[in-house]
């Protein structure tokens, strides 16, 4: 399992949304269980730490981490919108799955390339409008 966001890999085959909406071009799959509240979401003033805090008791205190790992799969790229450089739930996703199995989660910082299978350049939000 690895992480990224919609600008590089939007179009990856096993990739899985993971925020509150994707964008319009992006046809995989879902998983709300793990985007955050819309409070969460909203609450705009939050720290870092309060953001994982609260994103933990209200969002991963109530999923079984090896349930939702093999829910998602081995092969699964979990996608939302933030860059690598950019705070986000994904790390807290991933640090979940390290801390509870085990199992450790990158960031995947190279582009699939669908026709190629060789890294592309990075697209833009407005790429995906």
């Amino acid at each position: 399992m690895n992480t990224s966001y919609f600008g590089l890999n939007g179009h990856h085959p096993q990739g899985i949304s993971v925020a509150r909406w994707a964008p319009k071009t992006f046809k995989g799959q879902g998983f709300s269980q793990l985007a955050p509240s819309k409070g969460l979401f909203d609450d705009k003033g939050i720290s870092h730490k309060g953001y994982e805090a609260r994103y933990r008791d209200e969002t991963l205190s109530v999923l079984d981490a090896r349930e939702t790992y093999d829910r998602l799969g081995d092969a699964a790229v979990l996608l939302c919108w933030e860059t690598p450089y950019q705070f986000c739930h994904r790390q807290i996703i991933a640090a979940w799955f390290l801390e509870e199995l085990n199992i450790p989660v990158k960031e995947l910082i190279i582009a699939y390339n669908q026709a190629t299978l060789a890294p592309k350049k990075a697209l833009t939000l407005e790429d995906f409008l």
